[in-house]
């Protein structure tokens, strides 16, 4: 789930580096109209009592995706749909009851707070994976240094071996010459 979670969060920053830098705004526009679509159609039982409960998971993936600012749209927009369609007077983009206005003030915390989470992480997994890219890179160097020193003694040993004109004279323990010829 969290690797999902990291993927997520590395597509959206991906998107931006790509140049879609409106990417993310449009995900979460996209997130909130399926979280309200899903509170209309499946959840109408619930009435007013939880105005919000659709649009909190909707709000923290806009947030994963593009950081603070997409998750404050998302954020916004809940309120705006929460609003029109369930805080009464529905219908209409007025709040006229204190619990109301309560319920939109702990759920755009919330949502800030979400958003600021979700913005460091992004920053955090940025940060590692600028570690690990200066990381490969610096081990490729390495491989290709080490590489071609062992090219170039490979080079310098079937040299010297096929340069010399009597071969190599292996000599026993004893210090007299066992058989003469070059390696194999």
């Amino acid at each position: 789930m969290f690797n999902r979670t990291l993927s997520f969060v590395s597509r959206g920053m991906r998107t931006r580096a790509r140049g879609f830098w409106a990417a993310p705004y449009v995900v979460a526009i996209f997130l909130i109209l399926a979280a309200t679509v899903l509170r209309l159609a499946f959840l109408q039982s619930l009435g007013t009592s939880v105005v919000f409960i659709t649009f909190y998971p909707a709000v923290m993936l806009a947030a994963l995706y593009g950081g603070l600012l997409p998750g404050m749209l998302a954020a916004l927009l809940s309120v705006v749909a929460a609003d029109y369609l369930w805080i009464e007077p529905a219908g209409s983009l007025f709040i006229n009851r204190s619990q109301d206005w309560l319920a939109v003030a702990v759920f755009v915390s919330n949502c800030a707070l979400m958003s600021w989470v979700a913005g460091k992480l992004r920053q955090s997994n940025s940060r590692v994976r600028q570690i690990q890219d200066s990381q490969r890179r610096e081990l490729e160097e390495q491989v290709a240094e080490r590489t071609a020193l062992l090219h170039a003694s490979e080079e310098r040993l079937a040299a010297a071996l096929q340069h010399r004109a009597d071969g190599i004279r292996l000599v026993s323990e004893s210090g007299r010459a066992r058989r003469e010829g070059a390696l194999a």
